[in-house]
């Protein structure tokens, strides 16, 4: 079975210090992207991406044990205890300025939660940020993914003045690597993930916000 998951760092949760988090910051030049709520809720045609906060950790909890999601997961074993998703969503909800954000994604009428998308590793130097998503099984295939995706690379451009977006895809994962490339990302590295012993080797993707794509493919995403 292929699924979207593209990669959203979840190992990055256990290296947070929080002895550091919380300590009080040295005074440093005034940063252009330190405004407050930064990451605001985006709404589409279709869908509410709402920034993921402690109510989702439930919805959270469910995704991250589920097989459909976890199949391609290759940065850390899947959740075992609640607490995780309370991890998972402090790291993506810690306060702004912060270098990654985690949107829900929900079906407007219905009030669903069906899956996540965002970015981590926002490099503002280099103008660079990566991105990922995943979404249940049972909502693929009616092109939500694609609305999210569409709505968070817009939102990267405008918002956060991004150049260069990133995306991690495991080489076997066809479904999410044409998801990409209909985006207009290009396969430029490759690298290799070690999990419970064994390489998993994932495709590098780029995708270059100032090049005009016109050619975005209608999908069922």
């Amino acid at each position: 079975i292929e699924n979207h998951h593209c990669r959203i760092l979840i190992s990055c949760v256990k290296k947070i210090d929080k002895d550091v988090v919380e300590e009080e910051p040295e005074e440093k030049p005034i940063d252009p992207f330190a405004g407050e709520n930064m990451f605001i809720d985006i709404e589409t045609k279709r869908l509410v991406l709402k920034c993921i906060d402690q109510s989702d950790r439930d919805f959270i909890f469910e995704e991250y044990q589920n097989d459909f999601i976890t199949k391609y997961q290759y940065d850390e074993e899947p959740m075992t205890d609640i607490k995780e998703a309370d991890d998972l969503i402090e790291f993506y909800n810690m306060k702004e300025p912060r270098n990654q954000n985690r949107w829900v994604i929900i079906d407007k009428n219905r009030k669903i939660k069906m899956g996540t998308c965002g970015f981590h590793l926002w490099d503002k130097e280099r103008n660079e940020v990566e991105i990922g998503f995943e979404l249940m099984e049972k909502y693929n295939g009616k092109g939500y993914m694609t609305e999210a995706v569409e709505a968070i690379i817009e939102f990267a451009k405008i918002q956060m003045k991004v150049d260069i977006i990133k995306a991690l895809v495991y080489v076997e994962n066809y479904k999410c690597k044409r998801l990409v490339e209909r985006f207009g990302f290009k396969k430029v590295d490759k690298e290799e993930c070690i999990f419970r012993g064994k390489i998993y080797l994932h495709d590098i993707y780029e995708k270059n916000l100032k090049v005009n794509d016109s050619n975005l493919t209608t999908a069922s995403t």
